[in-house]
């Protein structure tokens, strides 16, 4: 039909188009001619899966806040490689490797506040493990994170209700690459909905001394894999413990793997925004004569963290010209960075930032939460975006309010929706995001604040843990797991070792402990003579005792209560953690 204009709008990816994460979007325009009226109305602009013509996207993951990343650094750089450093602490942390590692590509990640791990934690600490790092690398690094790696890949919980409250803070802090997970089914049980997340399969030839027949190995297996189509990223993994050796082997692995040419060599921030766009771009298309003009609705890249151009393949036709974009590869291809106006921020502060100033409280016990912007720059400020992000007990866990003009203050109403022991007890913590310009320039300013201590009306059997520093050689658990044994005079108690919450059953002393390990004991009442099923569970070489006898590693198990006091004795280093879980209903106290 000449001279005709026709609306058609086309849902990518084999599916409804959506936005999981609820980003803040444009629409961008794009014009292309083509040669003839016939090939306008054929054409169709597809987003490809991958930039340019690349078939694979390669990246690198490094854990923990070494030093020694600063030599992984070096490797990758001597070839080009991009990548993630994960990078524990909150504000008041210092992170001394980080301006070492955030050039040449590299970024850093989210690697939770304490290294703590997360399987074993409750909903609010969960919330805040993963939040007050980002905001600490954020601010630290002037650079954006939309990625995370938890602590020993512990990403789901002891139980199902750990794992969802761990997905849903992932999600309240905008986690959007999560390279500890494994498979599309392994983010669903955290509870992201389909093209929310992405993540890499990861290559890991190993830690100090490289392996490269694994690696090469693990490569052929991957590359074989139907599902590389769907998740098409592998991923240097995982820490920088390389010896001597170890380096130069490292730098072959890298030498090797960067020779390919047709694959992306990207840093997960980047493969993320990108993978997320693919899948949730909307494109709608309006033909007049031999143009085509093509709005793209695509997402705030202060919302993805990263601005990576988005490749269409034109089909059906050769495009002759476009208004915005490259054309590439004779009129087949065309690449579209962002619109010159919407940018990742230029700079990040923490409370205070250029004469703006920002505050967040809370009244009362889960009532308002209350962001006030002030300073001699505060009523300058346009274009702003407030977003305020929450623990997983409250219904709505993200909430944005956006202004063209300077505001004064904005509110949001909390709304709990789950009240159980996991979700509620400890410290909820709060933070608000607010990005805006000032003097032509993006910038971002966080601020954060902790709620009301909600504490257990019930004892937890984590409570009734009493520490005492494990000497040297010690091994009596057996004997000290009787009830009637009395605890020797010469343990020294131990004590500040600042335990967080763990969900019931689930034990985690903190990270205060002797290097020589330690010795816990709890008492438990039981009304009536009574058999049990428990599950039980000890990190690496811990260990377990109850009433005399050694408990298996990782089981469940009947055990019988005596009617009166029962003794659990368990025996760990730092960073251990254990489970001794209860099932059904009970009829026993946590007691001293």
């Amino acid at each position: 039909m000449k001279n005709t204009i026709m609306m058609l709008a086309a849902m990518l990816c084999l599916g409804a188009a959506a936005n999981p994460m609820e980003f803040r979007s444009y629409k961008q325009t794009v014009k292309l001619e083509f040669a003839s009226e016939k090939e306008a109305q054929e054409s169709k602009l597809v987003v490809r899966g991958l930039p340019d013509k690349y078939v694979l996207a390669f990246t690198s993951r490094w854990d923990d806040s070494a030093k020694s990343h600063i030599n992984t650094h070096k490797v990758m750089s001597k070839y080009g490689a991009k990548g993630n450093f994960y990078v524990g602490g909150s504000m008041e942390t210092e992170t001394p490797v980080l301006k070492h590692i955030i050039k040449n590509g590299c970024l850093a990640g989210a690697h939770t506040v304490g290294h703590n791990p997360m399987k074993r934690l409750t909903a609010n600490r969960h919330f805040y493990e993963y939040m007050a790092n980002r905001l600490s690398i954020e601010v630290k690094s002037q650079t954006p994170v939309n990625t995370q790696a938890s602590p020993y890949g512990h990403i789901t919980g002891d139980r199902k209700e750990g794992t969802q409250s761990i997905g849903r803070s992932l999600m309240a802090t905008g986690i959007i690459g999560s390279p500890d997970s494994r498979s599309p089914e392994h983010l669903k049980k955290l509870g992201y909905p389909d093209k929310a997340c992405a993540f890499a399969y990861r290559v890991v030839p190993g830690d100090r001394v490289p392996d490269l027949k694994k690696l090469e190995s693990m490569l052929a297996n991957y590359l074989k894999m139907k599902e590389l189509k769907d998740n098409p990223c592998i991923s240097m993994s995982t820490h920088s413990w390389h010896t001597k050796e170890g380096l130069v082997l490292l730098d072959e692995c890298y030498k090797r793997l960067t020779s390919h040419k047709d694959w992306w060599n990207c840093n997960q921030n980047e493969y993320a925004a990108y993978r997320y766009e693919f899948h949730n771009t909307v494109i709608s298309k309006k033909v007049t004569g031999k143009s085509v003009t093509f709005e793209i609705l695509r997402f705030e890249p202060f919302e993805l963290g990263a601005d990576v151009p988005l490749t269409f393949d034109v089909e059906g036709a050769k495009a002759l010209s476009a208004s915005a974009g490259e054309l590439k590869y004779d009129g087949t291809q065309l690449k579209v960075p962002h619109a010159k106006d919407h940018v990742l921020p230029s700079k990040y502060g923490y409370k205070k930032l250029d004469g703006v100033e920002l505050e967040l409280t809370i009244s009362g016990i889960d009532g308002k939460l209350t962001a006030k912007i002030a300073g001699e720059n505060g009523k300058k400020i346009s274009d702003v975006s407030l977003t305020f992000r929450v623990s997983p007990k409250y219904k709505t866990r993200v909430f944005r309010k956006d202004s063209k003009t300077a505001v004064e203050s904005a509110e949001f109403a909390l709304e709990t929706i789950e009240k159980s022991y996991h979700y509620t007890v400890g410290k909820p913590y709060y933070a608000v995001q607010m990005d805006y310009t000032l003097d032509g320039k993006r910038a971002r300013l966080y601020a954060d604040c902790f709620g009301k201590e909600i504490k257990p009306a019930q004892k937890e059997l984590m409570d009734a843990v009493v520490l005492y520093e494990r000497k040297k050689g010690w091994n009596g658990g057996a004997e000290l797991s009787k009830p009637e044994t009395k605890i020797p005079a010469d343990f020294k108690q131990l004590k500040g070792t600042e335990a967080p919450y763990c969900t019931p059953g689930s034990m985690y002393m903190g990270k205060k402990i002797p290097r020589s390990g330690y010795v816990g004991v709890a008492e438990i009442i039981s009304r009536g003579e009574n058999q049990y099923l428990v599950t039980v569970l000890s990190d690496k070489d811990g260990e377990m005792y109850f009433n005399g006898e050694k408990l298996p590693k990782k089981k469940k198990v009947k055990l019988k209560f005596k009617e009166g006091r029962n003794r659990l004795v368990i025996l760990g280093m730092r960073n251990y953690s254990h489970v001794f879980r209860i099932e059904g209903k009970v009829t026993y106290t946590p007691g001293n």
